[in-house]
């Protein structure tokens, strides 16, 4: 698993992902950051968009209403206003 990071989505109404995943790309308020396991501690603002995570070959969706992205100790931890999973999402 060391190709791998946590990554967790929650809002006020709790978790809507927690698990490891091969990358992240995220929407930030001053562009796209892509993040993979070993990534430099970082905090940023996330603008309104789609947060892409890879696990394994399979890619899968959440989007969010903007938030905060907070990268430390191989965890990537997405603080958002609002988020739904692309499945949820009708």
């Amino acid at each position: 698993m060391e190709n791998k990071i946590h990554f967790q989505v929650t809002t006020a109404d709790g978790a809507v992902c927690d698990e490891m995943v091969n990358y992240v790309s995220a929407p930030l308020v001053d562009g796209d950051v892509g993040i993979l396991a070993g990534h430099a501690p970082m905090m940023a603002a996330l603008k309104e968009g789609v947060v892409k995570y890879k696990v394994d070959d399979e890619e899968h969706y959440a989007a969010i209403s903007g938030g905060v992205l907070s990268v430390a100790d191989n965890e990537l931890i997405v603080l958002a206003r609002s988020a739904e999973k692309a499945e949820s999402i009708d």
